[in-house]
Protein backbone atom coordinates (compact mmCIF):
# COMPACT_ATOMS: atom_id res chain seq x y z
CA UNK A 1 0.00 0.00 0.00
CA UNK A 2 2.88 2.36 0.82
CA UNK A 3 4.50 2.10 -2.66
CA UNK A 4 1.11 2.74 -4.26
CA UNK A 5 0.67 5.94 -2.23
CA UNK A 6 4.18 7.09 -3.16
CA UNK A 7 3.58 6.41 -6.86
CA UNK A 8 0.29 8.32 -6.82
CA UNK A 9 2.05 11.32 -5.20
CA UNK A 10 4.53 11.29 -8.07
CA UNK A 11 1.65 11.52 -10.54
CA UNK A 12 1.47 7.90 -11.68
CA UNK A 13 -1.99 6.44 -12.05
CA UNK A 14 -2.56 3.42 -9.85
CA UNK A 15 -5.00 0.79 -10.94
CA UNK A 16 -7.37 -0.92 -8.54
CA UNK A 17 -5.61 -4.20 -9.33
CA UNK A 18 -2.26 -2.80 -8.15
CA UNK A 19 -3.74 -1.56 -4.88
CA UNK A 20 -5.53 -4.86 -4.28
CA UNK A 21 -2.39 -6.86 -5.10
CA UNK A 22 -0.36 -4.81 -2.62
CA UNK A 23 -3.02 -5.37 0.05
CA UNK A 24 -2.90 -9.12 -0.58
CA UNK A 25 0.90 -9.01 -0.32
CA UNK A 26 0.70 -7.17 3.02
CA UNK A 27 -1.86 -9.70 4.27
CA UNK A 28 0.44 -12.56 3.28
CA UNK A 29 3.45 -10.91 4.95
CA UNK A 30 1.53 -10.31 8.19
CA UNK A 31 0.34 -13.91 8.19
CA UNK A 32 3.85 -15.17 7.44
CA UNK A 33 5.34 -13.13 10.29
CA UNK A 34 2.68 -14.32 12.74
CA UNK A 35 3.07 -17.99 11.79
CA UNK A 36 6.85 -17.79 11.98
CA UNK A 37 6.75 -16.22 15.44
CA UNK A 38 4.40 -18.89 16.76
CA UNK A 39 6.06 -21.90 15.10
CA UNK A 40 9.57 -20.98 16.20
CA UNK A 41 8.80 -22.36 19.66
CA UNK A 42 7.88 -25.89 18.50
CA UNK A 43 11.34 -27.51 18.10
CA UNK A 44 12.86 -26.50 21.41
CA UNK A 45 9.93 -25.91 23.80
CA UNK A 46 10.56 -29.07 25.84
CA UNK A 47 14.28 -28.41 26.12
CA UNK A 48 13.65 -24.82 27.18
CA UNK A 49 11.05 -25.86 29.76
CA UNK A 50 13.38 -28.52 31.17
CA UNK A 51 16.10 -25.91 31.57
CA UNK A 52 13.70 -23.46 33.29
CA UNK A 53 11.48 -25.78 35.35
CA UNK A 54 13.16 -29.15 35.40
CA UNK A 55 11.93 -32.30 33.69
CA UNK A 56 8.92 -32.90 35.97
CA UNK A 57 5.72 -32.19 33.96
CA UNK A 58 7.72 -30.59 31.11
CA UNK A 59 5.10 -31.60 28.52
CA UNK A 60 2.35 -29.91 30.53
CA UNK A 61 4.38 -26.71 30.82
CA UNK A 62 5.26 -26.79 27.11
CA UNK A 63 1.58 -27.08 26.24
CA UNK A 64 0.78 -24.16 28.52
CA UNK A 65 3.51 -22.05 26.96
CA UNK A 66 2.45 -22.83 23.40
CA UNK A 67 -1.25 -22.23 24.02
CA UNK A 68 -1.05 -18.98 25.99
CA UNK A 69 -0.35 -16.93 22.83
CA UNK A 70 -3.51 -18.25 21.18
CA UNK A 71 -5.50 -17.69 24.37
CA UNK A 72 -4.42 -14.05 24.33
CA UNK A 73 -5.48 -13.68 20.69
CA UNK A 74 -8.92 -15.10 21.48
CA UNK A 75 -9.38 -12.83 24.50
CA UNK A 76 -8.82 -9.62 22.55
CA UNK A 77 -10.06 -10.44 19.03
CA UNK A 78 -13.22 -8.35 19.32
CA UNK A 79 -11.32 -5.46 20.87
CA UNK A 80 -8.86 -5.36 17.95
CA UNK A 81 -11.76 -5.47 15.49
CA UNK A 82 -13.34 -2.51 17.32
CA UNK A 83 -10.03 -0.60 17.19
CA UNK A 84 -9.72 -1.33 13.48
CA UNK A 85 -13.16 0.16 12.84
CA UNK A 86 -12.55 3.13 15.12
CA UNK A 87 -9.02 4.15 14.06
CA UNK A 88 -8.63 2.34 10.74
CA UNK A 89 -7.23 -1.09 10.08
CA UNK A 90 -3.93 0.21 8.71
CA UNK A 91 -2.98 2.36 11.72
CA UNK A 92 -4.20 -0.22 14.20
CA UNK A 93 -2.26 -2.96 12.39
CA UNK A 94 1.00 -0.97 12.59
CA UNK A 95 0.42 -0.31 16.29
CA UNK A 96 -0.30 -3.99 16.96
CA UNK A 97 2.77 -5.14 15.02
CA UNK A 98 5.03 -2.84 17.03
CA UNK A 99 3.66 -4.01 20.37
CA UNK A 100 3.83 -7.66 19.34
CA UNK A 101 7.47 -7.33 18.25
CA UNK A 102 8.38 -5.71 21.60
CA UNK A 103 6.77 -8.58 23.53
CA UNK A 104 8.53 -11.14 21.33
CA UNK A 105 11.85 -9.44 22.02
CA UNK A 106 11.11 -9.41 25.76
CA UNK A 107 10.52 -13.18 25.58
CA UNK A 108 14.05 -13.57 24.21
CA UNK A 109 15.54 -12.19 27.40
CA UNK A 110 13.43 -13.95 30.04
CA UNK A 111 14.79 -16.89 32.05
CA UNK A 112 11.78 -17.36 34.35
CA UNK A 113 8.96 -19.62 33.19
CA UNK A 114 6.04 -17.72 34.80
CA UNK A 115 7.32 -14.43 33.37
CA UNK A 116 7.74 -16.03 29.94
CA UNK A 117 4.15 -17.35 30.05
CA UNK A 118 3.00 -13.85 30.99
CA UNK A 119 4.86 -12.27 28.07
CA UNK A 120 3.52 -14.90 25.65
CA UNK A 121 -0.03 -14.25 26.86
CA UNK A 122 0.52 -10.50 26.57
CA UNK A 123 1.96 -10.98 23.09
CA UNK A 124 -1.19 -12.80 22.06
CA UNK A 125 -3.40 -10.13 23.59
CA UNK A 126 -1.52 -7.36 21.76
CA UNK A 127 -1.61 -9.26 18.48
CA UNK A 128 -4.35 -7.99 16.21
CA UNK A 129 -2.70 -8.87 12.90
CA UNK A 130 -4.89 -11.88 12.23
CA UNK A 131 -8.15 -9.99 12.59
CA UNK A 132 -7.04 -6.70 11.07
CA UNK A 133 -5.25 -7.97 7.97
CA UNK A 134 -8.08 -10.34 7.07
CA UNK A 135 -10.76 -7.73 7.72
CA UNK A 136 -8.90 -5.32 5.45
CA UNK A 137 -8.65 -7.91 2.68
CA UNK A 138 -12.31 -8.85 2.99
CA UNK A 139 -13.41 -5.21 2.93
CA UNK A 140 -11.29 -4.48 -0.15
CA UNK A 141 -12.78 -7.42 -2.04
CA UNK A 142 -16.34 -6.57 -1.03
CA UNK A 143 -15.84 -2.94 -2.08
CA UNK A 144 -14.76 -4.06 -5.54
CA UNK A 145 -17.38 -6.87 -5.67
CA UNK A 146 -14.66 -9.46 -6.29
CA UNK A 147 -14.34 -13.07 -5.22
CA UNK A 148 -11.81 -13.36 -2.38
CA UNK A 149 -11.17 -17.11 -2.62
CA UNK A 150 -7.79 -16.78 -4.35
CA UNK A 151 -6.71 -14.05 -1.93
CA UNK A 152 -7.43 -16.09 1.18
CA UNK A 153 -5.88 -19.18 -0.41
CA UNK A 154 -2.65 -17.20 -0.79
CA UNK A 155 -2.87 -16.07 2.85
CA UNK A 156 -3.33 -19.70 3.93
CA UNK A 157 -0.31 -20.74 1.86
CA UNK A 158 1.74 -18.01 3.57
CA UNK A 159 0.69 -19.39 6.95
CA UNK A 160 1.67 -22.94 5.96
CA UNK A 161 5.05 -21.81 4.66
CA UNK A 162 5.72 -19.79 7.79
CA UNK A 163 4.98 -22.77 10.03
CA UNK A 164 7.59 -24.85 8.22
CA UNK A 165 10.20 -22.13 7.99
CA UNK A 166 9.70 -20.86 11.56
CA UNK A 167 10.14 -24.30 13.05
CA UNK A 168 13.14 -25.09 10.82
CA UNK A 169 15.23 -21.97 11.45
CA UNK A 170 14.50 -21.90 15.16
CA UNK A 171 15.63 -25.51 15.51
CA UNK A 172 18.84 -24.58 13.73
CA UNK A 173 19.49 -21.37 15.69
CA UNK A 174 18.56 -22.65 19.16
CA UNK A 175 21.65 -22.49 21.34
CA UNK A 176 23.64 -20.29 18.97
CA UNK A 177 24.87 -16.86 19.93
CA UNK A 178 27.15 -15.43 22.56
CA UNK A 179 27.86 -17.53 25.66
CA UNK A 180 26.09 -14.97 27.86
CA UNK A 181 22.82 -15.30 25.93
CA UNK A 182 20.07 -17.74 26.80
CA UNK A 183 19.79 -20.61 24.29
CA UNK A 184 16.40 -19.32 23.07
CA UNK A 185 17.46 -15.68 22.68
CA UNK A 186 18.41 -15.92 19.00
CA UNK A 187 15.19 -17.65 17.80
CA UNK A 188 12.97 -15.26 19.78
CA UNK A 189 14.97 -12.21 18.63
CA UNK A 190 14.78 -13.25 14.98
CA UNK A 191 11.03 -13.83 15.38
CA UNK A 192 10.75 -10.30 16.79
CA UNK A 193 12.63 -8.94 13.79
CA UNK A 194 10.36 -10.82 11.38
CA UNK A 195 7.30 -9.67 13.29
Amino acid sequence: VGPCCFMSLLGFSISDDTVLSSQVAVGCLCTFAEGTAVAQLFPYALRMITQMQGSHDAALYAGLLQSCNFLGVMLTANWWAYCGVRWGNHNTLKFSLGLTACCQLACALVASFPVLVGFCLLRGMLNGTYQLSRANLRKSHLKRKLNDTKCFSMVSMALGASMMIGAAWSGITYGTGAPLLLPWTVPFAVAAAVD
